[in-house]
């Protein structure tokens, strides 16, 4: 069955050198702690204003992974 995907949920992308410096064709949320060892909040507020998305700021959460007791999220 095709279904178009109409949303996602980011959660702390990794820093990449390059971004597609574009808004996505979908409209998804992306969520980043403060604290994250592995990705710099003001990378990701850069990701969320160059992809046009919404940014949930997740306080000092550190990083976001289940190891951590996040998610899983299955939608």
């Amino acid at each position: 069955m095709d279904t178009p995907v109409v949303g996602a949920l980011l959660v702390t992308p990794p820093y990449i050198e390059e971004v597609p410096r574009r808004p996505l064709p979908i409209r998804p949320v992306l969520v980043a702690s403060r604290d994250d060892p592995r990705a710099v909040f003001a990378e990701q507020e850069r990701f969320g204003w160059v992809w046009g998305v919404e940014l949930v700021d997740a306080g000092r959460g550190g990083h976001l992974d289940s190891a951590a007791g996040f998610g899983p999220w299955p939608r």
